[in-house]
């Protein structure tokens, strides 16, 4: 266990041909996560996550995107 993070199952509902995101949820789909390997996403490629996720019935109404600055170099 990691200070403070708390334990939970997660089903990884999408992933990326080359590993650079992953869509993840709970078992049942309460929570919705879109986590990419980079802090910045195209649209394209974000809409085509959507596009995936609505042919597997995914609810996506309550998913936010969040602004990332990035890492310092």
């Amino acid at each position: 266990m990691f200070g403070g993070l708390f334990e939970g199952e997660y089903w990884i509902v999408a992933l990326g041909a080359d590993y650079d995101y992953a869509v993840v949820t709970d078992g049942l789909q309460f929570t919705l996560f879109v986590l990419s390997r980079s802090p910045v996403m195209t649209q394209a490629q974000y809409q085509a996550i959507l596009d995936e996720l609505a042919a597997k019935q995914i609810n996506t109404d309550f998913l936010r995107i969040t602004v990332s600055s990035g890492l310092a170099p």
